[in-house]
């Protein structure tokens, strides 16, 4: 087997959703490449535990992957902070580079770009004419246990209360000015909470309502417990709206970051979430609990998302994915 190298950091800062997506794609191409993750070292003590189960190098510079590259290997980038300049000089340096790239636009020095926002297009893009694209949810790249859950249909109206997930890192605590909104306003049912703050604040919230609860550092099963429990999601435009859309739950998306415009545009348009758009900070959420409860009791909309949802991600993406990029990297002319 040849190996896929995997580019990709994770950080308190950056937050875990590149890596949780480049360990999702690593189980759907270990069939057919050895695995191996490329880090940077400053990272090490936040990335280890989350990625236990595959093999690690981690690089002091950049200039490390001469070392380690081969010329027969795979290499993907998952990371905003590589430039052309980085790809153009390692897509010499292997067979096949491929790019995961949340932000369309002129993008050179990748051989394969993959987007698995909904309803983008190869239109707005600008690359070599060589370059090969996977676009859409029928690559979306989703951990295992959540197309398992697309592929057996499983009904998502059914739970009680409202999970709040605007990301691991969520730099703007807007998860909370949610939570507190929706509980300012009497909202009685279960609201479970995902947010790195801890606070007095926050801790007082939690005494004084006893429906909250905040939760930290989910795995994959813990994420879907709560998600499948609950009636309603909160979400950011993110890897987090396509594992709402695998377990076919209904949710309400905004986006606060750039590369997450595309992404909630494609989720309304296709039916699939209802959403408040951009958010850019907490004010954005004065009165937000007036869209979310009558969303929560509109059981009609509710199934008309859960029924596009299953219309769009059909579970097999997995097997799009590394049957597709092996084809590619197998049928690629050596190079030198």
């Amino acid at each position: 087997m040849d190996t896929a190298w995997i580019r990709v950091d994770a950080s308190p800062k950056i937050g875990r959703g590149h890596l949780s997506r480049c360990t999702a794609l690593a189980n759907m191409l270990c069939k057919y490449f050895k695995v191996s993750f490329l880090i940077k070292r400053e990272f090490k003590s936040y990335c280890e535990s989350l990625i236990s189960d595959w093999k690690v190098c981690y690089i002091t510079d950049e200039s490390d992957l001469d070392k380690l590259l081969s010329r027969r290997d795979l290499l993907i980038v998952d990371h905003y902070e590589i430039d052309e300049e980085w790809r153009v000089r390692y897509q010499s340096a292997v067979q096949t580079l491929i790019v995961i790239n949340d932000i369309p636009g002129k993008i050179y020095g990748a051989d394969v770009i993959i987007n698995h926002c909904p309803g983008i297009n190869q239109e707005k893009y600008s690359t070599p004419k060589e370059t090969k694209f996977l676009l859409g949810l029928k690559y979306a790249i989703l951990r295992p246990e959540f197309l398992e859950y697309a592929l057996n249909e499983n009904p998502g109206t059914h739970g009680e209360g409202i999970f709040i997930c605007f990301g691991a890192a969520d730099p703007y605590h807007l998860g909370y000015f949610t939570a507190k909104e929706l509980l300012a306003s009497g909202f009685k049912n279960p609201i479970n909470l995902v947010t790195p703050l801890v606070n007095s604040e926050l801790e007082h919230l939690c005494i004084k309502y006893q429906n909250l609860e905040i939760v930290h550092q989910l795995s994959a099963s813990e994420m879907i417990n709560f998600m499948r429990r609950a009636r309603l999601l909160l979400l950011s435009s993110s890897i987090l709206s396509f594992e709402a859309i695998a377990l076919r739950k209904p949710f309400f998306a905004i986006y606060f970051m750039e590369n997450q415009r595309l992404i909630y545009e494609g989720l309304i348009a296709k039916g699939m979430a209802d959403g408040q758009g951009k958010v850019s900070s907490s004010k954005d959420l004065i009165g937000i609990y007036k869209r979310i409860e009558r969303l929560y009791y509109s059981a009609q909309i509710l199934e008309q998302m859960v029924e596009k949802q299953r219309q769009f991600l059909d579970g097999k993406s997995g097997r799009h994915i590394g049957e597709t990029l092996y084809e590619i990297h197998e049928g690629r002319t050596e190079r030198f």
